[in-house]
């Protein structure tokens, strides 16, 4: 169990290299970037920038205020306060995305990916989530949570001012691709999940940009 913890300030910027052929995952979190079956409890993160650039092509990006995937996680009283942002640029410059496969990337004020979870007493304040990728099969943001699939939530609330997502470039067409921005105050994707008395406060824009696309689309 972790418990009773008082982060302050925390600074996260770094790049991923070229391109590769192989999937590379990035998992990124203001205070545990990958964390699977464990148990939290009264846990403060005072400050957060998350900033992060990558060029590796066929990647997947977790990135979170708290967690940056999160998998069978109990979390209770949690907040997360101050001034805190999260930016991620991706650009695959590997050509032509295959339906189906990556790139993409998560995006959210608590966990860029939220799965299997119990969530209780969550406080979020952040002022920006900004995702921007460039030949992406999507890119999933939400004030809460990118995705989150098979959580039980009660009380989380939370003060969000902006979110912005940006795609562009090319992809092949194919059915099923499930291609494009997935975008909203508290969830990019929402599945299976029961969540209750949640409360988003002050959201000032949700902006976002798709230019995306198809390889059928071309001269």
């Amino acid at each position: 169990k972790i418990s009773n913890i008082f982060v302050k300030d925390v600074d996260i910027s770094f790049s991923v290299g070229s391109y590769t052929a192989n999937l590379v995952q990035d998992k990124i979190g203001g205070f545990i970037g990958d964390i699977k079956n464990s148990t939290l409890d009264q846990i403060i993160l005072d400050g957060f920038n998350i900033n992060t650039t990558s060029e590796a092509g066929l990647a997947l990006i977790w990135a979170g205020g708290f967690f940056g995937r999160s998998i069978g996680v109990n979390a209770s009283n949690v907040a997360i306060q101050g001034n805190n942002n999260i930016k991620v640029n991706m650009f695959n410059w590997g050509g032509i995305v295959t339906p189906g496969t990556p790139p993409s990337i998560y995006l959210g004020g608590f966990a860029g990916l939220s799965q299997d979870g119990n969530l209780k007493n969550i406080s979020i304040e952040v002022d920006t989530i900004s995702g921007e990728g460039q030949n992406l099969q999507h890119a999933v943001i939400g004030g809460f949570a990118g995705w989150g699939h098979q959580i039980n939530g009660d009380n989380i609330n939370l003060n969000i001012k902006s979110l912005f997502g940006k795609i562009k470039g090319r992809t092949q067409q194919g059915s099923g691709n499930n291609q494009g921005l997935f975008m909203g105050g508290f969830g990019g994707r929402i599945t299976s999940s029961d969540i209750s008395n949640i409360s988003i406060n002050n959201i000032e824009e949700i902006v976002g940009e798709n230019t995306l696309k198809t390889s059928d689309s071309f001269n």
